[in-house]
Order: C-alpha cells, then sequence, then structure tokens
C-alpha cells in the first residue's frame, strides 16, 4: 500500500521521457531523490553533457529511444541494467531500498500483479499501446482502497478499475520495497 501524500505528484514530463520519468516516480518515493535528478544520473551514467534539468531530460530522451534499439530490447530493459549496476547515485541507492521484476506479456500474469500492488508496498510500472506501436509508460499502485494511475504527461493520480483500462497492455516492471 503506497501513500499518495508521500508521492510526487507534480513532477510533468516534456518530452519522450516516460520510461525514466514513471521509474524516477517510484525512486522518489522510496529515496526521496528528485525526480530530475534521475534524468541528470543518466547522463552522467551514459557521458553524456546537459546543463540543466531539463536539458538532461530532453537528451535522455533522445539517447534512450536510440539505446533500447541498438541494444534490440524493451526500454524497461535498459533501465533495468541501470537500476541493477550503474554506480550513480540514484540507481545505487534505488537498488538497495527497491527491487524490480520484469514482465515481458503483462497480459499473462495481470491478476498476481494487481495483488501485489494490493497487498505489498510496491508500484507497477506497465506499457500500453497508446496507438499502433506507439507505447507509453505510466506508474499504477494500490492506497489503502483504490488502484491508482501516476501518468506524469499530467499532474496528480486517477483511479483506473483495473490495469485491462488502460489499454493494449506490453511490458512491465514490478518495483518492491526491500524489507530490511
Amino acid at each position: 500500500m503506497i501513500e499518495v501524500s508521500k508521492l510526487n505528484t507534480i513532477f510533468i514530463q516534456s518530452c519522450g521521457s516516460c520510461v525514466l520519468a514513471s521509474y524516477a516516480v517510484v525512486g522518489n518515493y522510496f529515496t526521496g531523490f528528485p525526480i530530475e535528478q534521475f534524468f541528470e544520473d543518466y547522463c552522467r551514467h551514459f557521458n553524456q553533457s546537459f546543463n540543466t534539468w531539463q536539458e538532461a531530460e530532453r537528451i535522455y530522451a533522445n539517447h534512450f529511444d536510440l539505446e533500447w534499439k541498438i541494444r534490440k530490447c524493451e526500454g524497461y530493459k535498459v533501465l533495468l541494467n541501470l537500476h541493477n549496476n550503474s554506480q550513480e547515485a540514484v540507481f545505487e541507492r534505488s537498488r538497495k531500498i527497491f527491487s524490480a521484476t520484469f514482465y515481458t506479456d503483462s497480459l499473462n500474469v495481470l491478476s498476481k500483479l494487481e495483488k501485489k500492488l494490493e497487498n505489498e508496498k510496491s508500484f507497477l510500472n506497465i506499457t500500453f499501446e497508446v496507438y499502433a506501436n506507439v507505447c507509453h509508460s505510466v506508474t499504477a499502485f494500490y492506497d489503502k482502497e483504490n488502484l491508482l494511475c501516476r501518468d506524469t504527461r499530467f499532474p496528480g493520480v486517477v483511479p483506473i478499475a483495473s490495469l485491462m483500462g488502460l489499454g493494449k497492455l506490453r511490458d512491465s516492471v514490478l518495483y518492491s520495497k526491500i524489507e530490511q
């Protein structure tokens, strides 16, 4: 169960940065690092120069789009590699506080994912098709009573009846607090 009052509900992405933005929503909740620092640390990891976090977000969006294509993998797998291996502060701290489990086909494990969200301190970053082969990543979670969605294209959170309501689902990553 997630406390909405501790969630950053005001950050709005300015470009195609939804994969890292949705990870950063989770990272910010668990670590306290500002969402903006996730873009800066991504750029530092890949030796990309930037002057402001806004510039880092734009650089990330361009670099990331090429990176997953070069690697011929899902975008979440690029992010998981950072989560598991990067020496940059936000990723290093994040992997000590929350685990990441990748699911290639969210539809086949939907009820399992929804149960985990309902019963654990966890978030789900999930990709869905906006239209033909154009996808978007959002963060889903449960508060005390509702399944909610944090979409970084807009401020706030919205209740959703189920993950199926997002659209044609693709891959996802379940982020769960590591009990210490």
